[in-house]
């Protein structure tokens, strides 16, 4: 500036105190490499537990191999989901004029994936609970019904980071935090229907 004093950094969106230092990790300048990665290592060591809690529940369950290479794919699969959230919000958030946040995104979600690690719990203990009492046993239940808070707990993480870098109301957030479910849904539809015209 012209009084020599440094000019501060416009970070494209108005963040409350809490999470402003997330998403100034992932401002333009050497920490965001540093925050990106910090990142990227929550939600791959969430990924990495709950592919071990995984292969656990496949022993229980009687998955066999299938359950294994799930559980093994897990960490790879977590952080795919994480790149295309961020993806999609950011692309889903251009028509509300407030794209290019991608990166603030990514470093702003990575606090709802241990989530993963708690659902993970809940579905070993469901397993370990219906290979004692059953399926139907009420333990078995309860850990099922337990499963979608969960579920809800990592949509609402996400919908508050969705708000805290686009500055947008609520309703437009959780729309924007929907469209990754929306994205896998259309996939497995895609892959079902492929699936049952090679079989056919």
């Amino acid at each position: 500036t012209e009084t020599g004093r440094p000019r501060a950094i416009r970070y494209g969106c108005r963040v409350r105190p809490l999470t402003r230092p997330l998403l100034m990790w992932a401002s333009r300048d050497p920490l965001t490499t540093r925050g990106l990665a910090g990142a990227g290592a929550i939600v791959l060591l969430s990924g990495c537990a709950s592919a071990v809690i995984g292969i656990g529940t496949s022993f229980l369950d009687g998955s066999g191999a299938s359950g294994l290479v799930s559980s093994v794919l897990v960490p790879l699969l977590v952080l795919a989901y994480w790149g295309l959230q961020a993806w999609l919000i950011d692309a889903g958030a251009g028509m509300l004029g407030r794209a290019g946040n991608r990166r603030a995104m990514l470093v702003a979600s990575a606090p709802a994936f241990p989530t993963w690690i708690v659902y993970s719990l809940l579905t070993l203990g469901e397993a370990a609970a219906a290979r004692t009492g059953g399926s139907g046993s009420p333990l078995a239940i309860t850990l099922t019904v337990l499963t979608l808070p969960v579920l809800g707990w990592f949509l609402a993480l996400t919908v508050r980071a969705v708000r805290a870098v686009y500055d947008i109301p609520t309703t437009n957030a959780f729309a924007l935090a929907l469209l990754p479910y929306a994205a896998v849904a259309l996939a497995v539809v895609i892959l079902g229907g492929a699936g049952g015209l090679f079989r056919g």
